[in-house]
């Protein structure tokens, strides 16, 4: 009985301990003409997050944009998927969510597509003030333990 309980403290203390998860997705087209962006929701020093965006215009561009969207925002960042839901004092409110979309790409009736990409909107006062959006397979889960 003992050896249980020490298990389950031992258990509980490690996932309290556990880092911060961030969400990063990143699309990167220097190398085909074009351009690399990344937004990362990441935790501050405050114990709250921070939603940023980076831009590189091009492969020989000499600087890159970086930009904070929303400070101190408290968040629901899931384990798995790369989806959250964060609101701060300003009103401010992130949502970061993944969406399916299933099309026909032919007149071939067989040919469905299917799609699925991370939307990131922003709104202040329910007006919409930044949307992007990332095909799913570049946006990540980090930290936590992952």
């Amino acid at each position: 009985m003992k050896n249980y309980l020490i298990t389950a403290t031992l258990l509980s203390a490690a996932t309290s301990f556990a880092a911060p998860l961030s969400i990063v997705c990143e699309e990167d087209q220097r190398f085909d003409n074009g351009a690399f962006r990344e937004l990362i929701l990441t935790p501050s020093n405050n114990g709250r997050y921070l939603l940023k965006t980076q831009h590189m215009e091009s492969l020989n561009a000499a600087n890159s944009s970086i930009q904070t969207l929303a400070e101190n925002l408290d968040c629901q960042v899931d384990g798995k998927a790369p989806i959250a839901f964060c609101t701060n004092s300003d009103g401010q409110q992130v949502t970061i969510s993944e969406v399916r979309r299933v099309f026909l790409s032919s007149l071939d009736a067989e040919k469905k597509t299917t799609e699925k990409r991370i939307e990131v909107r922003m709104e202040k006062g329910g007006a919409q003030s930044h949307f992007d959006s990332f095909n799913a397979a570049s946006c990540g889960v980090r930290g936590g333990g992952n």
